[in-house]
């Protein structure tokens, strides 16, 4: 499993590579932002961390999350409205449909939703803490 995830990931970063071009730099955190079509975001959960704290969609776009919790305490993951405090943040508070519900560790789970308008969201974990502890991130939404 690690050495297809390992294989994965330098074939996404070769990809990332061949698509930056003329010295550009690819999105933060990844994701695929072509103007049309979904764009996939891959997140691990771990004890207490997301494996990236940056991440880019287009508005409208479906966004198909891929989140994994690799720790060995719950955690989830969740998007917020914008000026929604991510440090009070409880699961009910998500944008519609943007919520992986609680993990249980080596537990993922795949869902989509369509990007917001324009801005820069928060993502958190809801599980009592763990926002407090660090386990949050941005999506800029362009």
């Amino acid at each position: 499993m690690k050495k297809i995830f390992l294989f994965a990931l330098l074939a996404l970063f070769t990809l990332a590579l061949a698509a930056c071009g003329g010295g550009a730099s690819a999105p933060a955190g990844g994701g695929d932002t072509s103007a049309t079509g979904p764009t996939t975001l891959t997140i691990k959960g771990q004890d207490i961390a997301f494996d990236v704290n940056a991440l880019r969609a287009n508005a409208g776009n479906e966004i198909i999350v891929n989140f994994e919790n690799v720790g060995t305490l719950e955690h989830n993951w969740v998007l917020l409205p914008l000026g929604m405090d991510p440090l009070t943040a409880v699961e009910s508070d998500v944008l519609p449909g943007a919520d992986a519900g609680i993990l249980q560790g080596g537990e993922s789970v795949s869902f989509s939703f369509s990007a917001p308008p324009a801005g820069v969201y928060d993502y958190v974990c809801t599980v009592e803490g763990h926002a407090v502890a660090g386990m949050v991130g941005k999506l800029t939404v362009e």
